[in-house]
This record gives C-alpha cells, structure tokens and sequence, in this order.
C-alpha cells in the first residue's frame, strides 16, 4: 500500500517512545531534536514498540546530545498460572491476566502503560518491581556498548543551546508576591484563575518599572548605561516566567504544608459528578458525564458482527469488535483553531478509554454485537480521558450491553519535596493543577479490579510506597464515582 499518514499504531508508538525520552532532556533546551523509528522487518509475532525507547535513548547518548542517562523500556506479561514472560508474543499478550509496558532509568521509574483482567492493587506494584528488575540489566547494556562504541569509534560532542530564563530578580519578585497576594488565586473557576494569574503578572511587571529593573526600549538602555547607579535589569517578557515560578513555589507549599488545594477540596476529595442518560432519541445509548467543568458526551451504537473494524498495519490483518473514539474540539478549551482530522493526544486517550473497558465486556457468543463509543469533549477543565472511560461505560449499560462490571477512572496527581522527601497525593486534578505535580497517575478499575493504567513522572525518585498509597488513595474517588454512576444508571 501507498505510504500515507500513520496509523494510529503508529501514533500510539511515537507516544510511546516520547513520554520517556522527552523528561530526560534539561530544561530549557531548545534545540530540534528529531527521533524517526523505522521498521524495516517484522515477523508478525511480537509487537516490539517497547524496544524502540531502548533504540531512541541509545541513539541519543551516541549522538552525544545532553541527555541525561539512559532510559530502557520492557513489556512482561502475567499469565493465569501467575508466571511473568518478558517480551511476550501478541497471542500471550491476549491471553494474559496483565500486560504491563514500563520506561525506568537505572533508580526511577519515568512511565507506565497497562491494561489487566482481574488484577489487584499488590498484583500492580509486585510486576513493577519486576520489570525494574528486567530494565536494571537493559541500562546498564546501553551504559556498557556506549563506553565500548565511544572506545573503538569516538563520540563527536555537541554543544546544545538553551532558553534559560533570567532569575536575577527572582528574590524581588518573591518578596513582591507574598503568600497573601496568592489568596486571589483560590476558589477560582478555570477562566478565573487565568485572569486573576494575569492581573499578577502586570502588578509584578508594573512594579519592576517602577524600580527601574525592566528594559522596554532602546533610549532607555542607553541612559541606564550612561547612570551611575547600577541596576539589574531585564527584559519585560522575561517577568511572566519569574511569576509563574513563584506561584507554583506557594502552590506546592500550601499543598505540602497545609493539604491546601487551588479549589479549597480535601487532597481526597473528587469534584461533584452531575449524569444523565438517555439524552439523544436516535441513539442506541447515550450519556453525560460531568464533573466539575469537564463535561463528556458518550454515545453508543451497536451494528452486527460483519461491521468490525479491519487494522492494517505492521502487524498481521486483524479486526475489533468493540472500539472507542474521543473527539477534542477547540471550544471545549475556548480556543479557536482548524479542525483537520484527530490529534496524537486525541488518539492517545480514545485508546486508553478502550484499553479501560476491554476487559468488562461480554463475549462474542454472549453478545453477538459490533461495538462502537464516542466521547464528544463539550467542556474540559481537566481529566477529559476520566469522564470518557465513565460516559463510555455509561453509555454502553444506556444500550443494553451486559457489560461484566461498570468501570470508574480517575486521574491522580502527586506534589514531592526533594530536600524533605516528603509528599502528597492530590486525587482528580483539574487543569489549574495540572502544572503543579511530579506524577501523572490514571487508574480504571471496577469496584473490585483494575482494568487499565497510566502514568508519566517527572521526577528522578519514585517509590513503591508511592504506588501502595495512591492505588489506595484512588480507591476512595472510584468508590465515590461508581456510586454516583449507579444512582443514575443501577443495571
């Protein structure tokens, strides 16, 4: 077939090799780093995305760009008989209790990507200590070949370039914007907390003018240079970066130090859950999932068996009986742009609402339908890929699926003090928060299982203990959710 835009497996790969890599570079770099994973042959019985994050980081260290370490991925599955396989064929995959893909460096775990039937929450931590095991060996391979290849080969070092922001006056800003200027921040609605973020900006800047510390054209330079008094100045588009260094700095702390989020929850506490079912006449199932100002309409259709989906792509011809698609529009977020075919996120998250819902539903001999959910994005402050997992299993109940049990998502985030090593976990962040935290954690479970998992981290520390106290954490959100969802739709 004529190459044309990539599949969506494709885009589900490139993501894949991104999420790990892209943390490991420092901050502020700027320069045009482009990775392009080729494949060249394939023997149709395994599906080897994992190894590219291996490739991508190896090619990065011998290229000598400024990355960090070496970051090394591995998929293991868990049988029925409790047996753990590394790199498993696609038919062990399917037949497994859980199939777990894990990015770690040498010490920390950097991302996760699961899907499971009847799995519990020790189950989970027990495969990821397992693959840290796995990974161990494959950082320390790359460290090994790298001092081999640069010993016979040589290593042309690059110099990268960096944006760093100037933070000479970040002390003047900091005494400027004390705590008590935060307050206005608090208990504000998305476009609210923007406005408000706004006005500290310009109150931060006018100040600076006024202390002569900001540069804003050319005569002006020239007169400072000619003045006895010397100044530390910067350029005006240089403030914004200084304020939103300090209100993340108070953020963090009031979360750490006094449980104090942006929106005045519990670090436990879901926003309230508004559903309704039944919305559209014409549909086989239908249903809004609301919670806080995320809002996702789901729709349901059921066509007969000859109507699934055929994939084509790297891997033998196959078909799907159940899928799910989530459409972003850009009034959802009031912004304006054109729409020109999904996104890589958008396909990111409708195969992760897919992945979530996989394991519940009937068998083909029970329910002899093909299965088709979209998940319109109406409004979005957050946490969008959670309401369409919920509005998916809603509206699939809404169209007489016997699903085996509803599933609940949840999305967690978590604040860690490096010099205190203390932390906390936030449960359902919203969009204001989502700048705030070290990891991004998304779980799908039914009242008594998990189904699928994500998760991206940003710092170099993660432990398991941290693993143990947010499955708890989530199951607190889940409970809260599903009984929410059942109260509207209880079979």
């Amino acid at each position: 077939k004529r190459e044309g835009r990539p599949s969506d497996e494709a885009t589900l790969t490139a993501r894949l090799i991104d999420r790990p890599i892209r943390p490991m570079f420092p901050k502020w770099i700027i320069n045009d780093t482009q990775i392009i994973a080729t494949v060249l042959s394939a023997n149709w019985e395994k599906e080897l995305g994992f190894w590219w994050v291996v490739w991508a980081s190896l090619w990065l260290m011998m290229a000598w760009t400024p990355f960090e370490w070496p970051v090394s991925a591995s998929k293991i599955a868990l049988t029925n008989d409790w047996k753990y396989i590394f790199n498993p064929t696609t038919l062990q995959e399917e037949e497994a209790k859980l199939s777990l893909l894990t990015a770690w460096t040498l010490d920390a775990i950097t991302m996760v990507e699961a899907w499971a039937k009847e799995v519990s929450d020790e189950d989970m931590v027990n495969a990821l200590e397992h693959s840290h095991n796995i990974l161990k060996d494959i950082c320390n391979a790359q460290n090994d070949f790298i001092k081999a290849y640069e010993k016979e080969f040589g290593i042309v070092k690059l110099e990268a370039t960096y944006n760093n922001p100037d933070e000479s006056l970040y002390s003047e800003v900091k005494e400027f914007l004390s705590e008590d200027k935060m307050e206005v921040l608090y208990n504000k609605g998305k476009k609210e907390f923007q406005k408000e973020l706004d006005k500290l900006d310009e109150i931060t800047r006018e100040y600076l003018r006024e202390k002569w510390h900001i540069i804003w054209d050319e005569n002006w330079k020239v007169w400072q240079t000619c003045s006895v008094e010397e100044v530390t100045k910067i350029e005006e588009n240089e403030v914004w970066a200084l304020v939103y260094k300090r209100v993340k700095e108070i953020m963090r702390k009031n979360i750490l130090d006094n449980e104090k989020r942006l929106d005045g929850r519990k670090l436990d506490e879901v926003r309230e859950v508004i559903w309704e079912t039944w919305l559209l006449p014409r549909t086989h199932g239908s249903a809004l999932f609301q919670r806080g100002m995320t809002q996702a309409l789901s729709i349901a259709t059921l066509a007969w068996p000859d109507d699934k989906m055929t994939l084509e792509w790297m891997m033998p011809e196959s078909e799907k009986r159940y899928f799910h698609h989530y459409n972003f529009p850009p009034y959802s977020v009031w912004e304006v742009r054109m729409m020109r075919g999904v996104w890589r996120r958008e396909i990111g998250h409708w195969a992760l609402a897919e992945r979530a819902l996989i394991p519940v539903l009937p068998s083909e001999e029970e329910f002899p339908y093909t299965m088709r959910v979209v998940s319109e994005i109406t409004t979005c402050n957050g946490s969008s890929s959670m309401a369409s997992v919920c509005g998916s299993t809603m509206s699939l109940m809404n169209a007489w699926v016997p699903i085996k049990a509803p599933v609940a998502w949840v999305a967690m985030g978590m604040i860690y003090d490096e010099s205190t090593w203390d932390y906390k976990i936030l449960s359902d962040i919203q969009a204001q928060e989502d700048f705030l935290w070290d990891m991004d954690f998304k779980v799908a479970r039914t009242k008594a299982w998990i189904t699928a998992m994500q998760l991206d981290v940003k710092i170099k520390w993660l432990k398991m203990d941290v693993f143990r106290n947010a499955f708890k954490q989530s199951e607190g959100a889940i409970d809260y959710i599903l009984g929410r969802m059942l109260e509207v739709q209880p079979s």
